[in-house]
């Protein structure tokens, strides 16, 4: 059974998507560190990546999951738009839902707004995980992963992280534009 951890959470800013993280990775994970136990601490680490190894809670191995197979799912259109997708060896898992929001993202021309739909849908997915988890683990965990969410998000809003993405843009498209007239 899980841990409660009711004044915790009850002190917990809210957080949106689209919103501002009100508190950075690093005050949540010491105050995490405080205030839960030491396996559940290690857990919030995991979630936070800053662990690795298997996690204790069966809601964050469910979460490491999806994550996994996103990721794979993104490589393999990845691949498949270079020609080599039918050639991957390995079983994609996913509901359509998931699927057409990869396609969706695959066809989007700007590569932030891309990247914000892969964001967007951890997000909703999180969401979805956190039903009726309200001031146990499981809640801590989920809150865990979208501030981390959050802070990806900030880096791409920042003058100076748009600036890095903008550079790492035009290198991805050079070599796409590259290897386009590789292959005629």
């Amino acid at each position: 059974m899980s841990s409660s951890y009711y004044y915790f959470v009850a002190t917990l800013p809210t957080l949106a998507f689209n919103g501002s993280s009100p508190l950075t990775v690093e005050e949540f994970r010491i105050d995490c560190e405080r205030l839960l136990k030491k396996e559940d601490y290690e857990d919030v680490e995991r979630a936070l990546g800053l662990r690795n190894g298997a996690p204790f809670n069966p809601l964050l191995a469910q979460w490491q999951r999806f994550v996994h197979e996103l990721q794979a799912e993104i490589a393999w259109h990845r691949l498949s738009h270079q020609g080599a997708g039918a050639a991957l060896n390995f079983e994609r898992g996913f509901d359509s839902e998931v699927v057409d929001i990869v396609n969706q993202a695959f066809k989007e021309g700007d590569l932030l707004t891309a990247e914000k739909m892969v964001m967007r849908l951890q997000w909703d997915r999180l969401e979805h995980m956190s039903l009726n988890h309200f001031f146990d683990l499981e809640c801590i965990l989920i809150y865990a992963a979208k501030l981390k969410i959050l802070e990806r998000l900030s880096v791409f809003a920042s003058q100076e992280g748009r600036q890095i993405f903008e550079a790492i843009e035009v290198n991805v498209l050079k070599m796409k534009d590259e290897k386009i007239r590789t292959f005629k």
